[in-house]
């Protein structure tokens, strides 16, 4: 059975699909907005994603992230990629001595932070259950207390932010890829960005 995460109903924004292929075209807009009132952030933890065939709203940020160790603890890598529009952005980086957990959490934080629009949609999507619940607050957290309230102020700044449960090594191409960023820094101990 499929895990879910619970949380208002009225938060709840279902989201189609997986794949961020159909999305609007043009720049990023990445430039300061003017203030305006506080609104209360959206951030919400959705059930998992049925499959990747349908389509991402358009305007919205598509974040997929992944962390891991081998042996756990031990030598440790994250993963992110970012779409927006024609635009991608993959992060990869390495650590010597961590755990899994440390690296999932790591990977969320250092992805919101690229994010400078805060007022854009943003789905991220992260094969971790534990990532998500304690990064959307539907779980509370025993260890790494503190980058788990990084994470959860940094996600506070958005005003429409979710994050969604996807199973690992299914076939989901782009939760692959950042599994594969993921051994890439653990494999060459380096880290490293690529824009396209």
């Amino acid at each position: 059975e499929a895990p879910s995460y619970t949380t208002k109903r009225s938060a709840l924004t279902y989201i189609d699909g997986a794949q961020p292929e159909a999305m609007c075209d043009g720049e990023p807009d990445l430039s300061p907005r003017p203030r305006t009132p506080k609104r209360a952030s959206s951030v919400t933890a959705l059930p998992d994603v049925p499959s990747q065939d349908e389509t991402i709203p358009p305007g919205t940020i598509v974040v997929y992230t992944d962390g891991g160790c081998s042996p756990n603890p031990g030598p440790g890598g994250l993963g992110i990629y970012m779409v927006f529009g024609a635009h991608t952005l993959e992060i990869w980086e390495y650590y010597a001595h961590t755990t899994n957990n440390f690296c999932e959490l790591t990977a969320i934080l250092h992805a919101l932070q690229q994010i400078k629009n805060k007022s854009l949609p943003v789905l991220l999507y992260s094969d971790s259950a534990y990532a998500i619940g304690v990064s959307s607050g539907t779980m509370k957290a025993k260890k790494n207390v503190e980058l788990v309230e990084e994470i959860r102020a940094e996600a506070a700044k958005f005003t429409n932010l979710h994050f969604l449960k996807v199973k690992a090594h299914s076939g989901i191409r782009h939760n692959e890829h950042v599994d594969k960023l993921c051994e890439l820094a653990r494999n060459t101990r380096e880290s490293g960005s690529r824009r396209h």
